[in-house]
């Protein structure tokens, strides 16, 4: 059911004609109102954050077996929009969902909303004691949840934090098994490379001499849905979408064509003979995960380019945007981007073409720098489906890693330009910038 998978955004008023025709049946991830109801959505909010979530068409009028029968649309008002903002803000904690308005028809339109399962269960409507669940019965589609379902509602929380911190474990533990056997085949290498040295020319190794992730500043990033308690896809589907799933920026892309296979995904580690790293994983339950060395040395001096965090973040959403296109996750999305291992290198502000060279920061000693960094995302992928505010996203995400390495001025235009400059820049509709 492409209302349930697809993003709302998309839909037009012709295309909720054709779904109503397609006869789908009002039930526990569906409900069909004639027109807004006057007793409002707050119920309808709760049930389905607590539930599995799910839309609402506004437009419809469903029959007793709770097909839609009559799908002329509504006329529409500014203010219906303004009354749904008020249903949802009625709800604790605050749902998820989204609100789209489809075009035009004949002086109709229709209303969507789409409702994601909740990721701070049990929502309750304010001033009302019961917890409301969705039934999937078609005359009575919300019902009072059980005191069995109320603890489970409860436990909800808990079991998605286990959950995710499981396949974080498990990352981090292929990171670790993969950087192990990279360590053996640097040593394998140097090995061979002796064995067929030959006297009298002076032995000069074209291999990294040092063991591998010993010298590196890694940044991590690593996202996944707020609940992966089940796969959206077999690895094997990864691997035989990957070309859709790719994100490809001039020379670099993520993730790479050439994974292989692991337990309940594909994955790839990298090294080179500079002892720069890279590993690359994707998971069945829609986790996607980069661990590369960000750390740039000449003769004197280690750098960190913050363009270079800011390029990989921009590509692995991308990437994420297209993994769960194609594989219809929508909901909630966890994770963090993690720089660890600064080793007193200098970072270098981002500086786009016409901004001329820019310092290096925290070059005296007193520098309060820590060694490792984590910054915690939580978003949801309406965001990643909406251009503007995925830019406005990025562009706040990118002011927090300056704030947190302790530079305070950076101006918008400034990560505008960079972002034009790698033809990122969104220009938003002029309704909204007038």
């Amino acid at each position: 059911m492409k209302i349930l998978s697809k993003p709302i955004n998309d839909f037009s008023f012709e295309d909720i004609v054709e779904f109503c025709k397609q006869g789908y049946i009002e039930g526990f991830q569906l409900d069909y109102k004639k027109e807004l109801p006057s007793k409002g959505l707050a119920k309808h909010f709760a049930s389905f954050s607590n539930s599995r979530g799910g839309a609402i068409i506004i437009g419809v009028e469903e029959d007793k077996t709770g097909k839609p029968s009559t799908y002329d649309g509504i006329t529409f008002d500014s203010k219906l929009a303004d009354k749904i903002h008020q249903f949802a803000t009625s709800v604790e904690p605050r749902p998820l969902y989204d609100l789209h308005v489809t075009n035009e028809a004949k002086g109709k339109v229709f209303i969507l909303v789409r409702i994601y399962q909740g990721d701070r269960t049990p929502y309750y409507v304010h001033n009302v004691a019961n917890i409301y669940v969705r039934s999937g019965n078609i005359t009575d589609p919300i019902s009072l949840a059980s005191p069995e379902a109320v603890e489970l509602l409860v436990g909800k929380k808990d079991k998605a934090k286990l959950a995710r911190e499981n396949y974080i474990r498990i990352a981090r533990e292929n990171y670790d098994a993969g950087l192990k056997v990279e360590e053996r085949k640097r040593l394998k290498l140097i090995a061979v490379e002796k064995a067929n040295y030959q006297q009298p020319k002076e032995y000069h190794s074209q291999y990294y001499q040092k063991p591998l992730g010993t010298e590196v500043s890694i940044l991590t990033i690593l996202l996944q849905p707020y609940y992966p308690q089940k796969a959206l896809c077999t690895p094997r589907d990864i691997k035989e979408n990957i070309e859709q799933i790719r994100y490809r920026k001039g020379s670099a892309d993520f993730p790479d064509l050439n994974l292989k296979p692991i337990q309940e995904g594909v994955y790839r580690f990298q090294h080179n003979n500079d002892g720069w790293l890279k590993c690359q994983q994707v998971f069945s339950a829609g986790l996607l995960y980069l661990a590369e060395d960000v750390l740039e040395q000449d003769a004197t001096k280690k750098h960190i380019y913050i363009e270079r965090i800011a390029v990989n973040y921009i590509m692995f959403l991308k990437a994420l945007t297209n993994f769960y296109s194609q594989f219809n996750y929508q909901g909630a999305i966890y994770g963090y981007v993690e720089l660890d291992g600064i080793n007193g290198a200098q970072l270098k502000r981002i500086v786009p073409y016409g901004y001329g060279n820019g310092p290096f920061w925290h070059e005296d000693e007193e520098a309060p720098l820590k060694d490792k960094y984590v910054w915690k995302i939580e978003i949801e992928t309406s965001l990643l489906h909406d251009d503007v505010a995925l830019q406005n996203h990025i562009i706040g995400f990118i002011k927090e890693i300056y704030w947190s390495l302790g530079y305070e001025d950076v101006g918008e235009d400034l990560l505008k330009a960079f972002l034009k400059q790698n033809g990122w820049l969104v220009e938003p509709p002029q309704s909204m910038s007038t």
